[in-house]
């Protein structure tokens, strides 16, 4: 199985890209609404994962 330890997410927002400096988290994002932009509003559930993340 594919896959990683959710400890990587608190690393996310630090990993950038070296041409732009973006966030990893930013181009996640970008992916999801281009390649699924009917499947959810993705900017309206960050709210919660923000949340779940401080349990």
């Amino acid at each position: 199985a594919k896959g990683f330890e959710l400890s990587y997410l608190e690393k996310v927002p630090e990993v950038k890209d070296t041409v732009h400096k973006q966030s990893l988290l930013h181009h996640v994002c970008a992916i999801v609404v281009e390649k699924f932009p009917d499947s959810t509003d993705l900017y309206s559930e960050i709210g919660a994962i923000t949340r779940l993340t401080k349990v």
